[in-house]
């Protein structure tokens, strides 16, 4: 069985409900700011979903905190 970046290493990944919580806006914002390049997460969807799964390390967080 192959793992995704998703399960390698025990690294904690965040949802983008929890990113949006910390940052005060709401998960669909979260999605925009990946999608406008803002911020950097991973699509740990399967190949061939039809639906995305982003989740967020500490560190994208953080660079897009200093970004801001």
């Amino acid at each position: 069985m192959a793992t995704s970046d998703c399960a390698a290493g025990m690294q904690k990944f965040l949802s983008p409900k929890v990113i949006g919580h910390i940052l005060g806006v709401k998960a669909e914002s979260v999605i925009r700011f990946v999608r406008a390049g803002w911020l950097t997460g991973v699509n740990c969807a399967l190949p061939g979903a039809t639906r995305e799964r982003w989740r967020f390390t500490l560190q994208d967080l953080e660079t897009f905190r200093a970004r801001r």
